[in-house]
């Protein structure tokens, strides 16, 4: 290793790596260390896309977001599981997915609208582990988009 990096492990979904990563203000003070720190969260669109094609199809898991069918128990949470990935499955770590569901990339956009069926079933998780589950807090200008699409006849009956 170079006086001027130093190595970090990270956490794929293969395993852990390391990566030599360059400093901002080389010192040789500093010790490099190959022990990772705790565990996090790497989702993309991808990889939930992953999780839901290779534990339940895609079939399935469309017609679970449409509210057609129901999954099992052991369904959702080998979901869970495996979208936590190395996390175990626990109340603390459901309610960090669902944060990194929620956060928006610079459009706004996030991996909740997309897998809404992940947000319900984490929702659901927590509902029944004695966790009050609210919702997601919406900007000013969303709320009142809304509010006027709800305000508007016949929409709400």
């Amino acid at each position: 290793m170079a006086n001027d990096s130093i190595v970090k492990a990270r956490k794929t979904r293969g395993g852990w790596i390391e990566v030599e990563e360059p400093l901002a203000n080389p010192t040789p003070e500093i010790v490099a260390t190959s022990s990772p720190s705790s565990p996090t969260l790497f989702l993309s669109w991808e990889i939930l896309y992953k999780v839901f094609s290779e534990t339940i199809g895609n079939c399935l898991w469309r017609q679970f977001g449409a509210g057609e069918v129901d999954l099992t128990a052991d369904q959702r949470t080998t979901i869970l599981e495996r979208a936590l990935d190395a996390l175990p499955l626990s109340v603390q770590n459901v309610q960090a997915l669902l944060v990194e569901l929620r956060k928006p990339n610079p459009q706004g956009w996030t991996l909740a609208s997309s897998y809404s069926a992940l947000v319900s079933i984490a929702e659901d998780f927590l509902k029944q582990n004695g966790v009050t589950v609210e919702p997601p807090k919406l900007n000013a200008e969303t709320q009142k988009i809304l509010d006027a699409l709800n305000n508007r006849s016949g929409v709400l009956s």
